[in-house]
């Protein structure tokens, strides 16, 4: 979208704002942002989520910690403010209306955004997800980190219970309120957020009870466009066959490397830390289940071919390794629908999905549980 106006303010924000809250209907709006903590002639820059990834779709230079967006727009949308000189983003749900934007560079999680009702539905669902997610982290952050490891270990049980009693409680939360908003602009962009949390059939629902302004909007095909995915890649379901080229730039076939054998497919990178630190627990089991029809098809989201071969001689990973050097543009990591790394899905002999993400010990017992200690 290319049709965002930026005005800088050129006077002193308050009274530049004031000429600003007229004249704001039908689909124009107005983002006026104060951002404390960004020294002036920083550049913002203005994103949205693509069916590729993030694309920068304006920028801005700060001036007198403040600037405004203004334009039209043809729907309601999610954008992030960014910027080089600083981590994370604002998040906000642009509508027609006079939108307010106060924040620090320092807590920009805190940011206060008023005058959009799209934002305001959008804030209030993430907050109580939030809440849900203190019933574990409190617990995680506070007492169980201070323990011993030998304690963490008695503790364990418990640590999992609270994390998976908050999951249950944020995937019904989610099925319900989602369901019942099929009018908010936001309910498309909060199911895909949130879209691993729940049950195909709940997501289903929510998607089939989208009112038709909103079944229109960018968010919302994106949104199907994952649910199409999740479908073609649940359990039970064919493997997806592609094809890409090993560390010597030979093509392979993962239907043919399959082939009568139980296979994991590996999505990781040699610039992902939780990878390498999950690649002994694969080395391990390869190590003990390769001969008893077991092995691993590694598929790398890197962009330097030398770091992936480096990385695959250093962590001793001698099972086949495929990439086509795309980064997360990764044309099989597409095809699966991988959003972050590391993911695994397994295959049985037959080419059938039958588990995803299996780390740590949950590798080793699956395995074990098919193929025999």
């Amino acid at each position: 979208m290319k049709n965002f106006k930026i005005i800088l303010l050129a006077a002193v924000a308050g009274l530049f704002l004031t000429t600003c809250d007229s004249g704001i209907g039908g689909n124009e709006f107005s983002i006026n942002i104060e951002l404390d903590g960004l020294a002036d002639g920083n550049k913002l820059l203005m994103q949205q989520r693509t069916e590729s990834g993030y694309e920068v779709i304006d920028t801005a230079e700060i001036f007198e910690n403040s600037f405004v967006f203004q334009g039209k727009l043809d729907q309601p949308k999610l954008v992030y403010i960014t910027s080089d000189a600083y981590r994370g983003a604002i998040a906000i749900f642009v509508e027609a209306a006079d939108i307010q934007v106060i924040a620090n560079v320092d807590s920009l999680a805190n940011a206060k955004v008023s005058g959009s009702k799209s934002h305001d539905f959008f804030a209030k669902t993430n907050q109580q997800l939030a809440d849900f997610d203190k019933i574990w982290q409190e617990f995680y952050f506070g007492p169980y980190r201070a323990m011993s490891k030998e304690e963490q270990a008695l503790n364990e049980g418990q640590i999992n219970m609270l994390y998976d009693s908050a999951q249950t409680l944020k995937a019904r939360f989610l099925e319900t309120e989602l369901f019942e908003n099929g009018h908010q602009p936001a309910t498309p962009v909060l199911a895909l957020n949130n879209i691993d949390a729940m049950d195909i059939d709940a997501i289903q629902a929510i998607y089939d009870n989208l009112k038709p302004e909103i079944l229109d909007t960018d968010d919302t095909k994106l949104m199907a466009n994952r649910l199409s995915i999740i479908k073609r890649t649940a359990i039970g379901k064919p493997l997806i066959d592609f094809t890409q080229n090993d560390t010597l730039g030979n093509p392979v076939t993962l239907s043919e490397y399959a082939s009568e054998k139980y296979v994991l497919i590996d999505f990781w990178a040699a610039w992902c830390a939780p990878c390498r630190r999950e690649n002994p627990n694969v080395v391990a089991n390869y190590e003990k289940f390769s001969n008893k029809g077991f092995t691993v098809f590694g598929v790398s989201f890197d962009q330097k071919r030398e770091n992936w071969v480096k990385a695959i001689k250093d962590d001793n990973l001698t099972w086949e390794q495929v990439s086509d050097i795309q980064g997360w543009s990764n044309a099989a990591g597409k095809l699966y629908g991988i959003k972050s790394i590391p993911q695994n899905i397994l295959l049985d002999p037959n080419g059938i999905i039958i588990e995803k993400n299996l780390r740590g010990p949950a590798l080793g017992k699956k395995l074990e549980e098919l193929l025999g200690k």
